[in-house]
């Protein structure tokens, strides 16, 4: 025989016999299976119940199952059956329940035994909101309030609200009215939140109407309790009622020309502001005057990189940003108000975006003079949203070089002579390992500690007047930082929209309004310990 033929069948037999061993690792693997309980240990409460199971976890049946229970005194066992038992607790204190569980393989007829454990801790009943209530209570009395110490560095420190949380959920507004002093609503002062169709169809002058109940209980709200305002937002294309810019405000007619568009948007940034600012005076610091206009592909037709697809673009020309801000302005400057207008944009930290929003804000402080010839300052800031990390998945989030973006953005806006705002922020997180957790609050961490440093001023100004000092002070460029991802919500399937934008573990806060070691962290940089 060849030897190539002897190195050909000694392989065979080799393959054979690997084969061979591996099915039988298989069958042992299929042998090795047998049932286990539902939970190796679980917390049970004073005069309450619950199932633990019996899962088959491969085999063909389960025959029967014996319960036992040590600490008859702690806990007691009932509705026993061949796959479940009921458990309720009796007092404070530890319990085993043990499982003798007979069953049956898969292709075998010969019964097996095996013994199962659960450990028990019975403890005294909370009701979720009863929990709520009291971390609530721990995180307003155990913790200063974390917009007290962020104003030591120049900024205030913001949230979300909106309607159904202002007027029904104490432990909500109990949170947000002791450690922030900046407010925005989600939707509620948004165009289509508060134009009424019927109503406009059925002007006398032509001009829009509003309905403001809704907007008007939320900065109620804020001026009872002495917090400011974000106002936001007063011209967005996503979402827009198309309506508004058609002919007697209806659907089936035609789309109005520049000239009524133009008298229309003005009217309705006028009479927002105004409506505010006379009703609710200084409670609104600063509007965002128009969102969210830079598109993310390359589509302008300039520098500035504006969306195209949208009726204020189509009807009032690639000058509807700067004709809103001017807009808006004459109506500040008009009612004498200390309100700034911003420029707000998503994904703004990042460099693409980041030098288009600089052509932008340019574009809008360029674009109007004063009766003297003097070019008017339109855009006072730059709302930064802070959406931070991957959308809708792990991957991406709490990348460090995030916090670099963010802080070369800052003082890019800075550098034109802008304020910043980080707006609408959210450290996303999916993930609820405490490993992950742990890196979620290193990086809240790090991301204020830049917060803070950006806005640092000379320690040592001995040699300064206190009306030098104030200018520093005031030259600051970060004033406010809005966490609007402040609170966990295990709740949200990954189809949901606050799913992807937030994440479910993104918050400071447990869905149960407990501190989480990113709030004290955060808390820790503020109060000036340093990393």
């Amino acid at each position: 025989m060849k030897s190539t033929q002897i190195l050909s069948l000694s392989l065979a037999a080799c393959l054979m016999i690997g084969s061979l061993a591996g099915a039988g690792g298989v069958q042992a693997k299929a042998k090795a299976k047998k049932p286990v309980l539902s939970k190796t240990k679980m917390t049970a409460y004073i005069g309450k119940t619950k199932t633990l199971k019996v899962k088959k976890n491969g085999t063909k049946k389960i025959v029967k199952t014996k319960w036992t229970l040590s600490g008859k005194k702690v806990a007691k066992l009932s509705k026993k059956k061949k796959t479940s038992v009921t458990i309720k607790g009796l007092k404070k204190g530890s319990a085993t329940v043990k499982a003798k569980v007979w069953y049956q393989k898969k292709g075998a007829k010969k019964k097996k035994k095996v013994t199962l454990k659960c450990k028990v801790s019975v403890t005294k009943y909370v009701s979720p909101e009863a929990k709520k209530k009291a971390n609530v209570l721990n995180a307003t009395t155990k913790y200063q309030p974390l917009a007290k110490l962020a104003a030591q560095h120049g900024f205030k420190l913001g949230t979300v609200v909106n309607y159904t949380n202002v007027t029904t959920n104490d432990n909500y507004k109990n949170l947000v009215k002791y450690h922030f002093n900046s407010l925005t609503a989600g939707n509620e002062f948004k165009a289509y939140s508060l134009l009424d169709q019927a109503k406009s169809a059925k002007s006398k002058d032509g001009m829009p109407v509003m309905n403001y109940n809704k907007a008007d209980t939320i900065i109620s709200f804020a001026k009872e309790n002495g917090i400011q305002m974000r106002g936001h937002v007063l011209v967005w294309h996503a979402y827009m009622c198309d309506w508004f810019f058609r002919e007697g405000y209806d659907t089936s007619k035609k789309y109005v020309s520049k000239a009524v568009m133009q008298k229309r948007l003005q009217y309705y940034i006028k009479e927002v502001i105004t409506h505010f600012e006379k009703k609710y005076p200084g409670v609104i610091y600063c509007w965002d005057v128009v969102n969210e206009a830079v598109a993310d592909q390359n589509v302008g037709d300039d520098n500035r990189n504006l969306r195209k697809d949208n009726q204020f673009y189509k009807i009032l020309g690639s000058d509807y940003v700067e004709q809103s801000f001017l807009y808006a302005k004459n109506t500040v400057d008009e009612l004498g108000a200390d309100i700034k207008l911003y420029y707000n944009d998503y994904n703004s930290f990042y460099k693409s975006k980041r030098e288009e929003i600089v052509n932008l804000v340019k574009s809008i402080n360029s674009y109007a003079k004063d009766a003297k010839g003097n070019v008017r300052k339109l855009c006072d800031g730059v709302g930064m949203q802070g959406y931070i990390g991957g959308y809708g998945t792990q991957n991406g989030c709490m990348n460090e070089q995030n916090i670099s973006d963010i802080k070369k953005s800052i003082e890019t806006y800075a550098a034109l002579g802008c304020e910043v705002q980080v707006t609408e922020m959210a450290v996303r997180n999916y993930m609820n390992t405490k490993a992950i957790q742990k890196k979620h609050a290193e990086f809240y961490k790090k991301l204020f500690q830049m917060f803070v440093d950006v806005n640092a001023i000379p320690a040592d100004c001995s040699g300064k007047s206190a009306e030098e000092i104030k200018k520093l002070e005031e030259s600051r460029p970060l004033k406010a930082v809005s966490i609007w991802g402040w609170q966990d919500d295990p709740s949200l399937e990954d189809n949901n929209y606050s799913y992807s934008m937030n994440g479910p573990y993104c918050g400071l806060f447990t869905e149960l309004y407990a501190v989480k070691d990113s709030f004290k962290n955060v808390y820790e940089v503020l109060a000036n310990k340093r990393i």
